[in-house]
């Protein structure tokens, strides 16, 4: 089946995971005269303001249904497949229109016999798939649509309706990733189709599974301002699905996990959409820097910054920048320090100010002091030697035990004759928080920073305050 687009009304819902609730749309029935014996049916797509979740289209407009040659349905008289066994119908006429003559292709139902008739397009052994696979931002194309009608007319007419809805996931974050799996620990949300409601909902069989999963054909990069999931769901009622837990599984398999809120549920409706937004990163991955360039970046604890895996700058160790400046021993020509381009005001670093966000683009920012801090004591830090530079490896702890940064002893650029002090002895990071005012009155020329060096192990701080002109080295994190 193809598309033609047109406006589409949207249920919105916000995530703790928190969903939308609205009045599920009717199927208009009656008791009707029976109409005489035929073999061709005329079938029809609903035109209304609601998602379709057969088909593919527009993320941002929703769509009427057109027949395609090929297409077929298939028919079932009553509720009873015993004794009414399905019947497929093949497209005759109207191919590229929403209103399409159906033949049998075998043996017709028997209309005489069935007081009602209930259709299917696209569904496999009435099964809700359990797998679906990505395509883009369309809607998916490969759930269940479903149509039930009182016999009306001599020549049959049955209109198609959903019988599901929606779950439309945006994903904000830096990862690529290949799949993505819904689970329902209390609901059977994939597998054999039960019964069908007489609102058009399919009723999942007890037995079923409790997961879909949504495919990638190969790995979507994710972005800070968000991409598109559609996953076609059955409708969970206005009681909705409890303890929903989403897993984006990214290209290095790790899982991000995320679960739904107590007292929170669920709902997903048929012929709605359930707008969800959520953030995706795993504890590694890449970022863009300004120039299109990708940096790796590693988490080291639970709900802790992305660090960089290297220095802002050039070269192995990157460069000496002032506070809130970008000027250092590489490429600083004044002869008297305070004559250095650095920051005076008395509030933590942003946006131009940071030498990162500057350097490298809006991904990225300088860490606080507190999460310097944090990173000494979330982590198990030692004084070591790699690649020939002395400097200090953190590594996570737990679940984030395989997570590590290496942060060289750079040493620092104080003086006026451009000389580098103390390389491959100790470091120096600066943070983006000044020097609190009621720590010291000169609060507008200090600054807070990161020290290391190796004393007999590991000596290791954040408490110390540097003059804003001294070249330091800076580490960036992600800019979440």
């Amino acid at each position: 089946m193809k598309k033609i687009l047109y406006s589409i009304l949207s249920a919105v819902a916000l995530l703790g995971i928190a969903a939308c609730s609205n009045n599920d749309d009717e199927l208009d029935m009656g008791v009707t005269p029976r109409p005489v014996a035929s073999t061709t049916i005329v079938a029809t797509t609903e035109s209304s303001a609601t998602t379709r979740t057969a088909l593919q289209g527009d993320d941002a407009n929703g769509y009427n249904v057109v027949w395609s040659e090929g297409d077929k349905i298939t028919l079932q008289g009553s509720d009873s497949p015993t004794e009414y066994p399905p019947v497929e119908y093949a497209l005759k006429e109207g191919a590229g229109t929403t209103k399409g003559k159906f033949e049998p292709v075998k043996d017709a139902i028997d209309w005489e016999k069935c007081k009602e008739i209930k259709a299917f397009y696209a569904v496999k052994d009435m099964k809700w798939p359990a797998e679906q696979t990505y395509s883009g931002e369309d809607v998916i194309s490969n759930a269940p649509m479903y149509c039930s009608v009182y016999n009306q007319y001599a020549e049959p007419n049955l209109v198609f309706k959903n019988m599901g809805g929606i779950l439309r996931l945006k994903l904000k974050g830096l990862c690529a990733i290949k799949r993505i799996v819904i689970t329902t620990p209390y609901n059977a949300i994939s597998g054999q189709i039960s019964q069908i409601s007489s609102l058009g909902t399919a009723q999942i069989s007890d037995d079923g599974g409790h997961t879909i999963t949504l495919q990638m054909s190969e790995n979507v990069q994710l972005d800070m301002e968000g991409k598109t999931f559609n996953i076609a769901m059955p409708s969970s009622g206005k009681d909705g699905y409890a303890n929903v837990q989403i897993k984006i599984i990214d290209e290095c398999d790790n899982e991000i996990v995320k679960t739904m809120a107590s007292g929170k549920k669920l709902v997903i409706l048929r012929s709605q959409i359930t707008n969800v937004s959520i953030s995706a990163h795993g504890k590694t991955g890449k970022a863009k820097r300004s120039d299109g360039s990708f940096v790796d970046w590693v988490q080291l604890w639970k709900n802790g910054p992305r660090f960089a895996t290297i220095n802002v700058g050039s070269g192995e160790v990157g460069g000496y920048y002032c506070w809130g400046g970008y000027t250092g021993i590489k490429n600083f020509e004044e002869e008297h320090p305070e004559q250095r381009y650095y920051n005076t005001g008395a509030s933590k670093l942003t946006g131009d100010d940071d030498t990162a966000t500057k350097l490298w683009g809006k991904n990225w920012r300088m860490p606080t002091r507190d999460e310097f801090y944090n990173l000494m004591t979330n982590c198990d830090c030692t004084f070591e030697k790699y690649n020939g530079l002395n400097g200090v490896r953190c590594t996570g702890k737990g679940d984030y035990k395989d997570c590590s940064i290496f942060l060289q002893a750079a040493g620092w650029d104080y003086s006026s004759f451009h000389k580098l002090w103390q390389y491959n002895e100790l470091g120096e990071y600066w943070t983006s928080s000044p020097t609190p005012h009621d720590e010291i009155h000169v609060y507008d020329n200090l600054s807070q920073y990161l020290l290391f060096c190796d004393k007999n192990g590991l000596y290791w701080t954040c408490e110390y305050n540097g003059w804003r002109y001294e070249g330091k080295s800076v580490r960036a994190v992600l800019n979440e």
